[in-house]
């Protein structure tokens, strides 16, 4: 059980790092399209990614409990 719960902390870790590295990377792709960067709109793409992140996890530890038992 130990391992499930390494696994998923080192999941949990990676989707955040790259929920923070998709924001940065909209914000410059819309910046460097010359648009207006609206806060906003940045944030409900980031939320939508999270979601969509979070959904992967839950698939992931999903499996790995299933294999286990």
């Amino acid at each position: 059980m130990e391992e499930i719960e390494k696994q998923l902390k080192w999941f949990s870790i990676i989707q955040g790092i790259v929920t923070i590295a998709a924001a940065i990377f909209i914000a410059t792709a819309l910046f460097i399209a010359n648009y207006e960067v609206d806060a906003k709109n940045v944030g409900w793409l980031c939320v939508l990614w999270l979601c969509f992140l979070s959904f992967i996890n839950f698939r992931y530890a999903w499996k790995i409990t299933r294999r286990k038992e």
